[in-house]
């Protein structure tokens, strides 16, 4: 999964996001591009968390968006 996520945030914060990520148990999907918006938070009735995340953003928004969407 970290491999994956590589692409789409800088570097030196792929562990600190990455260990966030698996603390939240969440589901991060990359999807296709939005105009509406950059990033998405549901809890599923299950109690599973999913984040999408438009794959189009820059590095940076992209950590921004993902940060505010597990704060969620």
């Amino acid at each position: 999964m970290k491999e994956k996520l590589a692409p789409y945030i800088p570097e030196h914060a792929l562990d600190n996001i990455f260990e966030l990520i698996k603390a939240n148990r969440v589901h991060l999907k990359i999807v296709n591009e939005r105009v509406t918006r950059h990033g998405d938070y549901r809890k599923h009735p299950d109690g599973f968390h999913q984040i999408t995340v438009n794959p189009r953003l820059n590095t940076y928004s992209f950590l921004i968006t993902l940060n505010h969407e597990i704060a969620h």
